[in-house]
């Protein structure tokens, strides 16, 4: 049986662009490009330079701080 939890990165993916936007490792978010780009903490993903939210997560979707989805956590 597939569990979510068993695979070590969860992308996340735009389905209406047919793209990916990033990827969360070790509780690190990394942009398109490979690079760190946030920490997750809780239910959020913090800028590691500011430490603002950039997006909120959720169960299966990350969130911008306008409520918009930017993603589904596949």
């Amino acid at each position: 049986t597939f569990s979510r939890e068993s695979a070590p990165r969860k992308y996340l993916y735009d389905y209406e662009l047919g793209n990916w936007v990033g990827y969360i490792l070790d509780d690190v978010y990394y942009n398109t490009k490979h690079e760190p780009f946030g920490k997750v903490e809780e239910n959020h993903i913090l800028s590691l330079d500011s430490g603002a939210v950039l997006f909120r997560l959720s169960t299966d979707r990350a969130y911008n701080e306008h409520g918009l989805c930017i993603g589904h956590i596949i």
